[in-house]
């Protein structure tokens, strides 16, 4: 996560999941400070998460900045 020490999504989607199930590591966080909405996933919902985050890579968009754009504004900002 932030610091890196979950590596892919399912890390992050298990970590999740159990931190909503009552099973987390951090000794320094009680359940009343948890958010109540936070709850355990079904066997389906990590999966499709996962589907669902990994379909807003896209690895074929042109991330090129053109020398101009029609507005006539500097590309890339500034």
């Amino acid at each position: 996560m932030h610091n890196g020490a979950l590596q892919t999504l399912d890390d992050v989607i298990t970590f999740y999941d159990n931190v909503g199930k009552g099973r987390f590591q951090n000794t320094n966080v009680s359940n009343n400070q948890l958010d109540p909405k936070l709850r355990g996933l079904d066997d389906h919902q990590g999966d499709a998460i996962i589907a669902f985050l990994t379909s807003l890579d896209d690895v074929s968009f042109d991330k090129i900045i053109p020398a101009s754009v029609p507005s006539g504004l500097h590309p890339g900002g500034n």
